[in-house]
């Protein structure tokens, strides 16, 4: 019983964590899309770069 337990609980936290990377990378993809161009490309970003700005960013997250 405790070995299902302790099953549910990482299924449960691996949920949660791809959940909060997930809000995470929406609110950052979000942010920079409302940015106008020039201050993106102070930030050395293109606009048609951030969905893989934002990937990099995210790649090694939860």
């Amino acid at each position: 019983m405790d070995q299902f337990i302790e099953y549910q609980k990482r299924i449960t936290s691996n949920f949660v964590n791809r959940f909060v990377k997930n809000v995470q990378v929406s609110n950052t993809r979000r942010a920079l899309q409302q940015l106008d161009d020039r201050t993106l490309s102070d930030l050395g970003i293109h606009r048609a770069q951030i969905n893989s700005y934002v990937a990099d960013i995210y790649k090694d997250a939860a």
